[in-house]
């Protein structure tokens, strides 16, 4: 009696359980190995029914070569492919499966180093980083004296607020909280402590232009006071006292010093080291984390509002119109954190998953590969030179 029941359920499967032939042989993909994979190397397909004569597309470009059978597809990357999309159709089916491949970016120069929050190289061999681990425990100032091979500690204090200003391999400022200062004039061999405005300011940034000329942002009420020192600091006088506050720092050199307020896109210029002010606007529509910086050439506004979608401008001087530039696809769900300009051809783009974008065509194409060492915790360019850390790993690129 039981032989005939399971006979039954056996016959019934097989008649009502599936729809012949091709639900059983119904091809698919399991998954696609490596999911980062270097330049020139083998990429994996792999699942069921792919032997069906398969048509291999990356980046829009048809793989000729590749070894198959009914489980795996293997197939070696070009040599110099950037991340793209891989596409896979079956003869005589109607399967289409899709994927996007991230290339290494093998283009960087690493180096062993500590998860810096800040980072700033003044020259070729001569950089400071600090550590900001969000507590109040002791916060150390560190140095490198060979391109950031190695480091050391020059500075070490308590501080719950912290920053450095490094004009030049000399010259350092560095704020501790309650707006006091430490200020070395040989490097970090030796420092005096100095306390800049009352405590009815709080201190957001400091920089120099020159070895005289600094700039000092505070806010009180719910205002920004700019103050501005003409002998290294010694002394400060106020520049400008502006009816906002949160501003952010666009560019800051002898011939202009410009700071954004992004709630309402309204520019603060001045090109006389803050003798004069003057007050524009960003004339584009502000996106969400949009952000505003000043590269080699000229100007780079990214995040800017359209459609919900990223979007990127550039200009050359203050006074020139904004020029949209194309950005891919493909970067649709990332988010751009940095952007420079080595001139009107040649962009770099850094994005929060480990993106890097580089166009030599002004933004007409673009070559996308992607860093192991993410997330990116600090970047900085010194002339053609963009350094990044991320997991503890120092990466330089010379363009």
């Amino acid at each position: 009696m039981m032989n005939k029941v399971l006979l039954f359920v056996f016959l019934y499967f097989l008649t009502y359980g599936c729809d012949g032939d091709d639900a059983i042989n119904q091809p698919y993909v399991a998954v696609v190995l490596p999911e980062l994979v270097a330049s020139d190397k083998t990429i994996t397909i792999e699942g069921e029914g792919l032997d069906n004569k398969p048509n291999i597309v990356f980046n829009g470009n048809t793989i000729s070569d590749f070894r198959v059978n009914s489980e795996r597809i293997t197939f070696q990357l070009p040599e110099g492919s950037s991340s793209g999309v891989l596409e896979l159709s079956l003869e005589q089916t109607d399967f289409y499966f899709d994927t996007f491949i991230k290339v290494v970016d093998d283009r960087w120069e690493q180096l062993p180093s500590l998860p810096f929050a800040q980072f700033e190289m003044v020259n070729s061999l001569v950089g400071y980083a600090t550590i900001d681990d969000g507590s109040l425990s002791k916060i150390r100032l560190y140095k490198t004296i060979d391109g950031g091979l190695n480091w050391i500690v020059i500075l070490e204090t308590e501080a719950a607020s912290f920053f450095f200003e490094a004009y030049n391999s000399n010259q350092l400022w560095v704020y501790a909280g309650s707006n006091r200062f430490y200020r070395s004039m040989d490097g970090g061999l030796n420092w005096d402590e100095t306390t800049v405005l009352d405590l009815r300011y709080l201190v957001k940034r400091l920089f120099f232009v020159s070895d005289q000329d600094g700039f000092l942002i505070a806010e009180r009420g719910g205002n920004t006071y700019v103050f501005k020192s003409e002998d290294g600091g010694v002394q400060w006088k106020q520049s400008i006292e502006i009816n906002a506050y949160d501003l952010d720092i666009v560019q800051t050199s002898t011939s202009s010093i410009q700071l954004i307020d992004y709630k309402t896109g309204t520019l603060y210029t001045t090109s006389d080291l803050g003798v004069e002010w003057f007050q524009g606007a960003i004339d584009l529509e502000l996106g969400v984390g949009a952000k505003v910086g000043y590269g080699d050439i000229g100007y780079a506004f990214w995040n800017a509002s359209i459609n919900d979608k990223q979007s990127l401008y550039i200009k050359e001087n203050p006074n020139d119109l904004w020029q949209m530039v194309s950005l891919p696809e493909f970067i649709a769900n990332q988010k751009i954190i940095y952007v420079h300009l080595f001139d009107t051809d040649n962009i770099y783009i850094l994005t929060k998953e480990g993106g890097n974008l580089y166009s030599t065509d002004g933004g007409v194409s673009w070559q996308l590969f992607f860093s192991e060492s993410i997330p990116v915790t600090a970047v900085t360019a010194l002339d053609a030179t963009i350094f990044k850390i991320g997991k503890g790993i120092l990466e330089k690129q010379e363009f």
